[in-house]
């Protein structure tokens, strides 16, 4: 390779290697096949912006040890044919120790939490996630990014670098729960380039900031509907035939050269996404089941529907249940059918504007929504002045669906199973020391107070 007066870095982030949210996908294929091509730009190093290991196998169960490591044996290979110099941070679903094992049995990797790497010319800090528990701490955050714009000031005044980079992996957005934009803008005039994961999709000047870059995901994972597709098919309700449209493939890499443009190299992995979305609205359930079985019989007849996988969406209001439409994709055995979306408003057909109510949550339903509103928990518990990370609640969370005499059937009055799921959560928050302990006729307040309010 012949010697540059720059260093050529290739940046990937969000492989979500491990995890099996997909049927009959294997990642491990195609992150052969995409750091094939990396190795083909010949770069001097190559760094990972968070998430490429994922620790939950699905939103409820964890990647098992014997699991993990049947693929981590692999990566390790692949990572050491790459033969350049390979450095990590971690995103907000990944497990740290997997990277340190990675650090300890792959020559060429390194995992490097909060801290500054010269690398040539070039001088990177390498930022941990601070989305843990999907949202940000202000005042925290302010005192983070202080404290890196401060060593940057120290180092850089011993010996300034022809370059500098931030690899990051945050949730930047115009809402939701975002970084704040003052802060960004302060990193912006400090580093020569801002290279943040997490967002699956490569943006260039993200938000109006010259030097921010959002990174596309690296492969395939957890499949949000309208983000990953290359495919879609698309039937308004008041359409006589659906829309096909495809589109390039939104996976891929970013080569950064320290004084060029970011180039985004794309990659085209095994499968192909296509989305499949029905707007029902005032149409029978009949001609649902007829629009919905014209589209899939298109797609069976494709030479190349093993390379498909399909994700089903149902939109608009009905009044009918979406879920006497699955029997219709048992019958396409060779198609790669994710798990319908219901996205509809349910209508009564006998009082046509009066919303019918969702179904009461089945117990593993409750399961998952408990889990996946764990941040939100953390959130609200801390505007209660009651300080729990996120692992806390989630173990909270955790004793409570698992412990078999909660959501047993019962009997007996509902205030009284109420209050005691509370008195099991009080428990445990008194476990983590997170309040007081009771008083000791805390249990028959409790059931008092249940009482009244379910009356």
């Amino acid at each position: 390779m012949k010697s540059r007066s720059t260093e050529r870095f290739v940046i990937i982030s969000d492989g979500h290697l491990l995890q099996s949210y997909m049927k009959s996908y294997d990642p491990m294929p195609d992150f052969e096949n995409v750091t094939q091509k990396i190795a083909e730009l010949h770069p001097n190093f190559v760094l990972v912006a968070g998430d490429m290991f994922d620790k939950k196998k699905t939103e409820t169960s964890d990647v098992r040890h014997p699991e993990g490591e049947e693929v981590m044996m692999k990566v390790r290979e692949v990572l050491e044919g790459l033969e350049v110099p390979v450095y990590s941070i971690r995103g907000n679903h990944e497990d740290a120790r997997v990277l340190q094992g990675l650090q300890q049995t792959v020559s060429n990797f390194y995992y490097v939490s909060d801290n500054w790497k010269r690398l040539g010319n070039t001088d990177v800090y390498f930022m941990d996630t601070r989305y843990e528990a999907e949202f940000y701490d202000e005042k925290m955050l302010d005192i983070d990014v202080e404290n890196i714009l401060e060593s940057a000031d120290k180092r850089w005044k011993k010996r300034a670098p022809k370059h500098s980079l931030l690899i990051n992996h945050e949730w930047i957005a115009d809402s939701g729960p975002v970084f704040p934009r003052h802060l960004l803008e302060k990193l912006s005039a400090k580093f020569d380039w801002i290279l943040n994961g997490h967002m699956h999709f490569f943006a260039e000047k993200h938000l109006k900031i010259r030097n921010l870059v959002c990174l596309p995901s690296l492969l395939p994972s957890r499949l949000p509907i309208g983000k990953y597709w290359t495919e879609s098919y698309f039937w308004r309700a008041d359409a006589d035939d659906f829309v096909y449209k495809s589109r390039e493939s939104p996976f891929g890499f970013v080569e950064v050269e320290t004084d060029k443009e970011p180039i985004y190299h794309r990659f085209d992995p095994a499968v192909k996404i296509a989305n499949l979305e029905i707007d029902v609205t005032k149409l029978d359930l009949q001609e649902v089941r007829s629009r919905l079985k014209q589209i899939l019989n298109q797609i069976n007849e494709r030479k190349d529907r093993e390379r498909l996988i399909v994700i089903p969406l149902i939109t608009g209001s009905c009044s009918f249940s979406p879920r006497m439409l699955l029997d219709i994709y048992r019958t396409y055995e060779e198609l790669n059918i994710q798990k319908q979306i219901d996205a509809t408003g349910k209508v009564s057909p006998f009082t046509p504007a009066v919303a019918i109510e969702k179904p009461i949550l089945t117990i593993e339903q409750l399961k998952e929504e408990l889990l996946r509103s764990s941040s939100l928990l953390v959130k609200m518990l801390r505007k209660e002045g009651v300080r729990l990370t996120l692992r806390d609640v989630r173990d909270i969370c955790k004793s409570f669906t698992e412990n078999p005499y909660v959501l047993r059937k019962s009997t007996g009055p509902v205030y009284q199973q109420v209050a005691n799921i509370l008195e099991l959560i009080t428990t445990e928050l008194e476990k983590k020391k997170a309040i007081k302990e009771p008083p000791l006729d805390f249990t028959t307040f409790l059931t008092e107070r249940c009482k009244e309010a379910i009356r």
